[in-house]
């Protein structure tokens, strides 16, 4: 079976584009398997909502069989507009296709790949149950983390997803996954450039505080959504937060001194 069809250029042995495949292959299949069908059931309708019943399992036995067949496409970084992944139900060329940012390949793990492809599908799998009537926020998002074993950040359930790409100069309407930057103020004026106010999926890098007290710093998603969930378990502000954790970073190795 296959759940996605990579076009273009063959992959190379161990690549961790390669890895995600297999993972998102072993966790669909798992997922869709005829003795958890009871949990296949039950997640469908917490992020699709109520659905036709044989559509379903046709969706079931597509998984579990041939697969999902969808078009997994690499575009360039300029093109994507700094989107690392989307979903198109109608591609230039016919049909629905996945696609992802090259330059964010050359630093993403297997295992946030697969959070990506797997936020795609879940779009994909939205647009075969409900058509053209999207589910509220962002679906996709919602599906990888359950699928995963995570909890969904609570703005996944309002956030808007929908943007334009130009492909071969038409309009493509996608669902994107894309990450933002921010700025992170703390005590004495201090500004922390920041890449992690909406997770980023780079590698982690090592702090580095100079005279001016700059900090850069890269985290993945998964980090920020715990980041999240705690400032909201403590009524803080995501930002707020990071202030407060920065700040003691910053005491603890001035101490050091």
């Amino acid at each position: 079976m296959a759940q996605l069809l990579l076009t273009g250029p063959e992959l190379g042995t161990g690549t961790d584009l390669e890895l995600s495949l297999q993972l998102v292959e072993s966790r669909l299949g798992a997922w869709a398997s005829s003795s958890n069908t009871g949990a296949y059931s039950a997640l469908l309708l917490e992020v699709f909502g109520v659905q036709d019943a044989d559509a379903t399992s046709a969706l079931q036995a597509s998984i579990r069989g041939q697969g999902l067949g969808i078009k997994l496409e690499i575009l360039d970084a300029p093109t994507l507009s700094g989107i690392q992944g989307a979903y198109t139900s109608a591609a230039p060329q016919g049909g629905e296709r996945i696609y992802l940012n090259a330059a964010w390949l050359q630093t993403a793990s297997a295992s946030e790949i697969e959070a990506v492809l797997l936020e795609e599908i879940g779009h994909a799998i939205d647009h075969r149950l409900n058509g053209n009537v999207d589910t509220p926020g962002d679906e996709g998002e919602v599906f990888s983390a359950r699928l995963r074993g995570l909890i969904p950040a609570s703005s996944a359930f309002s956030e808007d997803d929908h943007r334009l790409i130009s492909l071969n100069g038409r309009p493509v309407a996608i669902e994107a996954y894309q990450f933002t930057t921010g700025s992170v103020m703390v005590s004495g004026g201090r500004s922390f450039p920041d890449k992690s106010l909406r997770g980023t999926s780079g590698r982690r890098k090592e702090p580095c505080v100079t005279e001016k007290m700059r900090l850069s710093v890269t985290l993945p998603r998964s980090l920020y959504i715990t980041i999240k969930l705690l400032a909201n378990d403590r009524d803080m502000t995501v930002s707020a937060l990071l202030h407060t954790l920065i700040d003691a970073e910053i005491r603890k190795s001035e101490a050091l001194r």
